[in-house]
């Protein structure tokens, strides 16, 4: 709690008086080091990736090798998750972990830095809001979560030329897949033309060429299981799933707000709020997706939600302990809460009560 208060001040003093940007960079440096050597211990999704680059590696094809599969097997390790299940990952998380399968941390570092470089390039007065957030201190450099590469993509999204936004959308998605959900958005905004409704699902599918033979609906079904069909650390699909009574019925449910909120909503930054808050599972890594919107619009909500979000970790002790998982372990309201107690105060002292720069908001 302590690290995030001084986050969350450090971001509120930055907006006003923007620090020096060695100071910026020192820090962005020395958080990160401290993190780089330690073996991930809050996540086991690490293992995955490296059993999948070595199934590659021996010339498998990850969309249909199993962990628990016979040929298969002696690859994996013994903390290696999801050992019925096939990969879901896009095909440049894939692509990544074949070339770095010896070091598996390696692709969210690199993708880190990067993010880095181009923040501090564009968006000077704003870099520490990325630079110090605990988040890809805590994922990409202690846990090597690949969602560094959708983040990345993202950012060359919204700042760099628009001419390879839509270019940039189609890596993003062929990370994670979800991001061609925001093409729209993205149009509204000028950013995109109705070419790249082309253009971003066909860079998807020529990556995706490679595994293409390997793909059946398991893989999909399985996927499913972000929105619904599973629960952990959710919010409003709780009251999804009050509301309809059924799993199914509550997924179905959830796929169709994320869906109207792709097509009606004029931000990304809000249909990516959207999906987060209807999904039942919202590991604290997905919290990083918000991180390049938040430089443009630093929401103090969202900056909140995200500094507090490592505290879903709490359930990890438990599972270490006593074997337990608990997905819907009461103190997430510890998150949520003072989530929704900010957005309410920032609603109705919308006029005294707002975090902004000197210069106003990036247009």
């Amino acid at each position: 709690m302590g690290l995030h208060s001084v986050y969350l001040a450090a971001v509120w003093f930055a907006l006003r008086h923007p620090p020096p940007r060695w100071l910026v960079a020192a820090g962005a440096i020395v958080f990160r080091l401290t993190m780089a050597p330690q073996a991930p211990s809050l996540s086991d999704d690490l293992f995955r990736y490296s059993f999948e680059g070595r199934v590659q590696s021996q010339g498998g094809n990850p969309y249909r090798a199993r962990p628990a599969d016979p040929p298969w097997k002696p690859l994996a390790d013994p903390r290696t998750p999801g050992a019925d299940f096939r990969a879901v990952y896009g095909p440049l998380v894939e692509l990544t972990e074949w070339a770095a399968w010896q070091w598996p941390k390696a692709p969210a570092i690199v993708a880190d830095l990067l993010v880095l470089l181009l923040v501090a390039r564009w968006l000077p007065q704003r870099w520490l809001i990325y630079a110090w957030s605990p988040l890809p201190v805590l994922e990409f450099w202690g846990q090597g979560h690949n969602d560094a590469w959708v983040v990345l993509a993202l950012v060359v999204a919204l700042y760099g030329r628009e001419s390879r936004a839509g270019l940039c959308l189609g890596v993003a998605a062929a990370a994670k897949w979800w991001p061609l959900a925001l093409l729209p958005a993205f149009q509204r905004q000028g950013r995109v033309k109705w070419r790249d409704y082309v253009l971003a699902p066909a860079v998807v599918l020529v990556l995706l060429a490679w595994y293409l033979p390997g793909l059946e609906w398991s893989n999909a079904q399985f996927l499913s299981g972000f929105l619904g069909g599973w629960r952990n650390n959710d919010s409003v699909y709780g009251v999804l799933l009050w509301l309809m009574g059924d799993a199914d019925r509550a997924k179905y449910l959830a796929f169709a707000l994320f869906a109207a909120a792709s097509l009606l909503l004029k931000k990304p930054l809000w249909v990516v709020v959207a999906m987060l808050a209807v999904s039942g599972n919202v590991h604290p890594w997905y919290l990083s997706w918000l991180l390049p919107f938040l430089l443009a619009e630093p929401v103090l909500a969202l900056l909140v939600w995200a500094a507090l979000m490592p505290l879903a970790y709490e359930a990890v002790i438990g599972w270490h302990i006593l074997g337990e998982w608990r997905p819907l372990a009461e103190n997430r309201w510890w998150i949520y809460g003072p989530v929704m107690l900010t957005a309410a105060v920032s609603w109705v002292c919308r006029d005294r009560f707002r975090l902004t720069s000197r210069s106003g908001p990036l247009e």
